[in-house]
């Protein structure tokens, strides 16, 4: 059943009074909206698998309309402001990058309005990654606002992102492929045939790091996962983890000889691939505090919505 008509029976859902802004984080993959009250507090929310991947240009509005379908006398006089892959070239209407350093206001001021009344787009952020190539972000710039202070902070997922705060302006900042080279690794990959579970297994995890510190580079590690499972050298039930070390350590490494880490960097996500990055950057002497994704974007996209002028400060 798709997810129109799951929700299309769906009773209206309570908005309560102190809500002021209605937060839409729209990926690749999936949506989800948060009801934010004044204090960045989530009140309500929302979910939809049915991100730009799926649904792309005008079939953006039917998947808007579904998703707040519930909420529909909030969306008439609350704020909606939609970050992510929404604003790219396959979404909903594009947003134009703002050229990194990119502070908050910088941001605030080129917001997109949708093709919906009341709706913004948040722009992505253009800037330089430490090989000098360019590089873009989509949504993570919301959830680097939502933080206090300055100093580097790890973003891992799909496109890993390596940013700097300084003055609360986003300076600089590299993304690294690991998690879609992983997937494609794990599925339609050969190596994923021999991989069972997607448990970490942190004996598993630190041989990882370990033996890719060993002579042959990381393109022939990733190969001997599929060898070491046949010929008994390693269960199937720790590949996931044996492989997660191999992408991960690999991307740490390269990314902290590129540009030496204070003591403690900040990691924006789940407490469970935080963790992963957390055991790699202690290879280096480096501490990972993780922050909650959700915190992080809804916090960041309040702060936006204040320095837009769509909610009082």
């Amino acid at each position: 059943m798709s997810p129109e008509r799951d929700r299309s029976h769906a009773p209206p859902s309570a908005v309560p009074e102190t809500a002021v802004l209605i937060g839409v984080d729209w990926g690749s993959s999936s949506v989800r909206a948060t009801l934010i009250d004044r204090g960045g507090n989530v009140v309500g929310a929302e979910r939809l698998d049915a991100g730009v991947r799926k649904a792309r240009g005008p079939a953006c509005e039917q998947v808007f309309d579904v998703l707040l379908g519930r909420w529909s006398a909030a969306v008439e006089r609350l704020p909606v402001l939609l970050t992510g892959m929404v604003g790219s070239a396959q979404g909903w209407r594009e947003a134009p990058y703002v050229s990194a350093p990119a502070g908050l206001a910088d941001v605030a001021q080129e917001l997109v309005e949708a093709p919906r009344p009341g709706a913004w787009i948040v722009p992505g952020v253009s800037g330089q990654a430490v090989s000098g190539a360019p590089d873009v972000m989509r949504g993570e710039e919301t959830q680097l606002f939502g933080l206090d202070g300055d100093g580097p902070v790890l973003l891992p997922g799909t496109h890993t992102k390596w940013a700097e705060l300084e003055d609360g302006q986003v300076t600089r900042f590299t993304t690294c492929l690991t998690g879609e080279i992983f997937e494609l690794l794990r599925n339609p990959g050969l190596i994923g045939t021999v991989m069972a579970g997607s448990t970490l297994d942190e004996a598993a995890f630190e041989r990882g790091l370990t033996d890719l510190g060993g002579p042959g580079g990381l393109l022939h590690h990733l190969f001997t996962i599929r060898s070491r499972v046949l010929l008994g050298d390693l269960q199937a039930e720790e590949a996931w983890s044996y492989a997660s070390a191999l992408l991960i350590g690999s991307e740490v490494a390269a990314m902290v000889e590129a540009r030496p880490l204070p003591g403690v960097v900040r990691v924006i996500g789940t407490e469970d691939l935080a963790q992963l990055y957390r055991l790699a950057l202690k290879r280096h002497g480096v501490e990972a505090h993780c922050v909650s994704g959700l915190d992080a974007s809804v916090r960041g996209l309040l702060r936006l919505a204040m320095a837009a002028g769509l909610v009082d400060e």
